[in-house]
């Protein structure tokens, strides 16, 4: 069924501010449109307040059936509401958030929604989830039923102007939606399959003026920007290593925790001197200094494939530890004697993602550091240290998407790294939403 249709109602209900104390009476209208509704809002809250200011508590009862029928009619009479041109006009320039209410959607929402009220879409399948998020919100946000894999038409995304999309998708077709609406888009997503998948879109995002943002968050997204700044800041970079340590004491949703599962018994090729290499992940250790010093292992992170494309070196590598030194030692050990594909069977993935969520170890510290060297042995470090990682992923985003909105892009599909032209400037931005997060730097010569 279509959300925005007049069949589809839901209640709403609102509490009146009286000046007397007693047990809050309520007014309740029907709409399950996302653009009445949000006009519905704002007649009922003048409507409540204009009564409980003039009548006395005993008649407040008597007037709540009349100014429910009332808000109603009022609401869907052709006459009385605003035309078309002045809604489209309204809703001009609003931001889609596909998954708006979950983990990470929700902090995208919250944020954006103090920038551009009354802009901001929170849309997913549960439309019961995208409302109770838009009353959180007082209402600064619109809930949306939207269920990407049953659209055709895309209506929805004629006032929109970006699209954020914070859920995993089997396809491209909603990709292709956007585009084909003329509707900029950005992705969360760190499957690497999907994004090569996207990447394919190029042309036809050019074609019509639209800008595809991909490698947003931390690993990819954060990682892109250390990368290229580490390459800028040196001539004829001929290696890049990208480390990252992740807090095993942060709970993720059962995707994210399936997903490092079925990748840490993987094996997966790499770029090195215009060859492509195979290598397993969890192998080919090597030693660095972050959060002090630990050994970090080879893994799938999609960064390492994103950056070797646009960046002339000869090899860029991404490592992976947990905060807890013994618990990587584990892992390394159980990988190297071929134990590690248990973790591939999904019953034994269940077991650990029930305990990851229901046990407190380890802690959510993260932290990300990209190195590149050169023939000369110069060699430049970036790190970026901070705590919660789905929390920055988050904030990644945000900043993306006042960078989409306030700047004009070269059309087609870009990563993170592409589109930003002042990435100290954008790094030092995330500090605003955490106070955590620390950024370091450091250049030398190898003797």
């Amino acid at each position: 069924m279509q959300a925005n249709t007049q069949s589809q109602r839901y209640c709403t209900t609102f509490n009146f501010a009286h000046p007397h104390p007693s047990p809050p009476t309520t007014l309740k209208f029907f709409n399950r449109n996302p653009t009445k509704y949000f006009y519905n809002q704002k007649l009922t809250t003048i409507t409540q307040n204009l009564v409980a200011f003039l009548f006395p508590q005993n008649l407040t009862n008597i007037f709540q059936n009349c100014i429910t029928t009332y808000v109603d009619k009022f609401a869907n009479f052709e006459g009385a509401k605003q035309s078309n041109m002045e809604i489209d006009e309204k809703l001009k320039d609003n931001i889609l958030i596909v998954g708006g209410y979950g983990k990470v959607g929700g902090i995208i929402s919250r944020h954006l929604a103090q920038i551009y009220p009354e802009k901001i879409i929170v849309a997913g399948r549960s439309f019961e989830k995208a409302k109770k998020m838009s009353e959180t919100l007082d209402h600064n946000v619109i809930p949306y039923h939207l269920d990407i894999c049953n659209q055709t038409d895309g209506a929805f995304l004629e006032n929109t102007k970006l699209v954020i999309m914070c859920i995993d998708q089997k396809d491209t077709k909603f990709v292709e939606l956007c585009i084909e609406k003329g509707v900029h888009y950005t992705d969360i997503t760190a499957n690497q399959y999907f994004i090569e998948q996207i990447e394919r879109l190029d042309k036809k995002a050019k074609l019509k003026n639209v800008a595809v943002t991909l490698s947003i968050g931390l690993a990819p997204g954060i990682t892109n920007l250390l990368a290229q700044h580490c390459a800028n800041q040196i001539s004829g970079t001929t290696l890049i290593d990208i480390f990252i340590l992740l807090g095993i004491g942060e709970k993720h949703g059962a995707g994210a925790y399936r997903w490092t599962f079925d990748n840490i018994h993987s094996s997966y090729n790499i770029d090195e001197n215009s060859k492509t290499k195979r290598i397993k992940s969890f192998t080919l250790p090597k030693e660095n200094n972050l959060v002090g010093k630990r050994k970090f292992y080879t893994f799938n992170f999609s960064d390492q494939h994103t950056l070797v494309k646009t960046i002339n070196t000869r090899q860029i590598l991404t490592r992976m530890a947990f905060d807890s030194k013994i618990f990587t030692s584990s892992v390394a050990l159980l990988r190297k004697v071929g134990l590690t594909k248990i973790f591939s069977n999904r019953k034994v993935q269940d077991i650990f993602i029930y305990l990851f969520q229901k046990i407190s170890v380890g802690s959510d510290i993260f932290a990300v550091k990209a190195v590149a060297e050169n023939a000369q042995n110069e060699r430049y470090e970036y790190s970026l240290e901070g705590k919660g990682e789905g929390k920055t992923t988050a904030y990644v985003a945000v900043e993306t998407a006042l960078y989409i909105m306030q700047n004009n892009l070269s059309y087609g599909v870009r990563h993170i790294h592409q589109i930003v032209e002042n990435i100290p400037e954008f790094l030092e931005n995330l500090k605003r939403y955490d106070s955590t997060i620390e950024i370091k730097t450091q250049q030398y010569s190898q003797q």
